[in-house]
């Protein structure tokens, strides 16, 4: 699973309790936030004034009940929105603020980034294990990209996959020929483009045939073939599961 620890962020959380404060139960800001040029999802709930944050979180949480993750769609006439809002993997930043509103409460989130309105807003799978830092420090089940080394907060629960071998003083994978992604379950895809990653190995093939795709881009160091050792400019990779 692939999903970031969350951070609190001060200008979010202020703009949450200015807009509660405006006692009315829409969306929207008092002013454009500053924060992921202003790419910013919102969560907005209200009930009675003896609730607050903790009976709003779970609220949008228990949404799950009605969500169902194969066809990334809410169940017929209900509402998962809030839930796919929180469960998002590439959110990084949280705030939150409540206004009692006579003798309701208001409360609002705001999440940075906005999120896609379309997919899954998460891949399953076991816990840190596709993290985009391309290690697998977790907290509480969290990719935390904050980590440099093992802590309380810096678990490394990274399994690496397809014969990889795990650093674990780095919580990162070796991967071998032809696999990568932060647990080696990803397989390349080759293309005539330019790529800064110089460590791939590419597939066994012959030397004319591979120089047919090095186009103009990084200067890569090459695998020793034989007793040959060169510098060639090198390709595009990308990850398919």
């Amino acid at each position: 699973m692939f999903v970031l620890w969350k951070g609190w962020n001060i200008e979010l959380a202020n703009q949450a309790r200015g807009w509660a404060e405006r006692c009315k139960f829409e969306h929207g800001f008092p002013s454009t936030p500053q924060s992921f040029n202003g790419a910013v999802a919102q969560n907005i709930w209200m009930g009675t004034s003896t609730y607050g944050l903790t009976r709003a979180v779970e609220a949008w949480y228990e949404e799950n009940e009605d969500y169902d993750y194969k066809s990334a769609t809410c169940a017929s006439n209900k509402e998962c929105g809030h839930y796919r809002v929180m469960a998002f993997g590439n959110l990084q930043e949280i705030g939150c603020g409540s206004a009692v509103c006579d003798i309701n409460m208001i409360t609002v989130c705001n999440y940075g980034p906005s999120v896609s309105p379309n997919g899954v807003p998460y891949k399953a799978g076991p816990p840190c294990a596709r993290c985009t830092s391309g290690q697998g420090w977790c907290d509480d089940k969290l990719c935390n990209q904050d980590c440099t080394g093992g802590s309380a907060e810096c678990d490394c629960k990274l399994k690496c996959r397809n014969c990889g071998v795990l650093d674990s003083s780095k919580c990162q994978c070796d991967c071998k020929a032809s696999w990568g992604g932060t647990d080696c379950f990803g397989r390349y895809l080759l293309r005539c483009l330019k790529v800064r990653n110089c460590k791939l190995r590419p597939p066994k093939m012959h030397i004319n045939l591979l120089a047919l795709l090095f186009n103009a881009g990084a200067q890569c160091a090459f695998p020793r073939y034989g007793n040959v050792h060169q510098k060639h400019h090198f390709f595009q990779i990308s990850f398919y599961h």
